[in-house]
């Protein structure tokens, strides 16, 4: 998981779903499907305010940090 900026931000990578966790309360904030069909299995890391993801196949994904789930960019970096 990564801890930025207060929260929790936890991959199921099998599923290929991103949590969003309040650690103080263990509530879920926001949970959302990442895009695309391949795995995702390097940790998400984090900065300027967003996450950023990679797929096995070189699909880099950036999210929001606010209150819900936000795909805000996808780039292909290829293999």
């Amino acid at each position: 998981p990564l801890f930025y900026k207060g929260r929790f931000y936890v991959l199921n990578s099998d599923r290929r779903v991103m949590v969003c966790v309040e650690p103080a309360t263990g509530n879920i904030v926001w949970r959302g499907e990442l895009p695309g069909r391949t795995k995702y299995e390097a940790s998400p890391t984090a900065g300027d305010g967003k996450i950023y993801l990679m797929n096995m196949a070189g699909d880099v994904v950036v999210l929001g940090t606010g209150d819900a789930f936000e795909v805000l960019h996808t780039a292909s970096m290829g293999d």
